[in-house]
């Protein structure tokens, strides 16, 4: 009986370092293909914007709007993204 404990119990604590691998692959994924892709949409506007500057100031303000909008809606996200990360675990999910 106590040999079959214990191996439930070294079974459960791998099933628990899987899964929490794999989490950390999902995040990883998650920000690279939200956060992260979004920022460099933005920077390459505002590459774009410093361009136009001289040329032509009116366009450039309205990309600067658009690019603090964009930043603003990304802000949230993550905002968001981070609270479900410190939302409690469904206890019945981590279960074997």
């Amino acid at each position: 009986m106590v040999a079959v404990r214990l191996d439930l119990f070294w079974l459960v604590a791998e099933r628990r370092t899987a899964a929490a691998a794999e989490e950390r692959v999902r995040l990883a994924r998650d920000l690279h293909d939200g956060v992260l892709q979004a920022f460099t949409g933005v920077a390459l506007r505002l590459a774009a914007v410093q361009r136009q500057v001289s040329s032509n100031p009116t366009a450039a303000a309205a990309a600067l709007k658009e690019a603090q909008r964009l930043i603003a809606s990304e802000q949230r996200d993550l905002r968001f993204f981070i609270q479900e990360l410190r939302a409690p675990p469904d206890r019945d999910r981590l279960r074997p």
